[in-house]
């Protein structure tokens, strides 16, 4: 059975068995449970975490998925972050249990079902450094605007540099050139004094990209800005066991690709 363990705080502390009771009537064929924390102090009740983590060595979160709630206190969010089953981020728009449940239910949570998007290294490398940007809200016009994320963000924090990932961050390393000669990604400064190396997507690009996270499909991706690119991608001969839904595009980045660009934004 499908296991979906919520952990984090709701505004205004409704009850733990209200919220189980609504998602067991809704589904369930899916094993809820809800790891509650207090608004006042976003922090769960440390002995559940340590039971949680007690789970993870006994490896008996295969078929688990976390979900995390924004109102959840930094130290207990490290921690949830050392597990390794499937972990999900509940959007900031989340604030009550109604809310939550639709969420749980739709198609940005793809949860339920369960949508897998299986890549190889090349294509997730491509997905981490688009999905990074996105949830920044990192993009630009031309160099002189001022979203841009600096070099050692982008390539050394997830989801470009993951532990047992390192294919994806290489091949990110190899096709980051060639989404800024494709102008795909816009590059000013130089990393050097005061001048550091920064990136930003083309606002050009920028609807395109989301939609292509959105659909989950690169195939929205044409024309001649694309082409390096796709190219690129298409020669990977390693195969296609990283699933991009996992880790690389988060409920951050979905939430974004939502948000309509507007001019002034850049």
């Amino acid at each position: 059975m499908q296991t979906i363990i919520i952990i984090g705080a709701l505004p205004s502390d409704p009850r733990r068995e209200d919220l189980l009771a609504k998602l067991t009537a809704a589904t369930a064929s899916v094993d809820w449970n809800w790891i509650h924390a207090l608004e006042t102090s976003s922090r769960p009740d440390d002995k559940y975490v340590r039971k949680l983590l007690a789970k993870e060595q006994r490896g008996e979160l295969s078929e688990t998925t976390i979900v995390k709630l924004p109102m959840l206190h930094g130290a207990t969010r490290n921690q949830v972050h050392r597990l390794s089953c499937g972990i999900v981020e509940a959007p900031k728009t989340v604030l009550t249990v109604d809310q939550l449940v639709d969420w749980l239910h739709s198609t940005d949570a793809n949860l339920i079902p369960r949508r897998e998007w299986m890549v190889g290294a090349r294509e997730a490398a491509f997905l981490a450094i688009i999905s990074k940007l996105i949830r920044g809200c990192r993009w630009a016009k031309d160099v002189s605007g001022h979203r841009f994320l600096k070099h050692n963000d982008l390539l050394n924090q997830s989801p470009v540099q993951r532990s047992g990932f390192e294919a994806v961050r290489n091949s990110a390393l190899d096709l980051l050139p060639k989404l800024i000669a494709s102008r795909v990604i816009l590059q000013k400064g130089a990393n050097q004094g005061k001048t550091p190396l920064e990136y930003a997507i083309n606002t050009y690009v920028l609807d395109i990209l989301k939609s292509m996270i959105l659909q989950r499909s690169l195939t929205l991706l044409t024309g001649d800005t694309f082409r390096v690119v796709l190219d690129y991608i298409n020669a990977d001969t390693s195969e296609k066991v990283i699933n991009a839904n996992d880790g690389i595009i988060n409920g951050q980045t979905i939430e974004q690709c939502h948000q309509q660009f507007t001019p002034d934004e850049d």
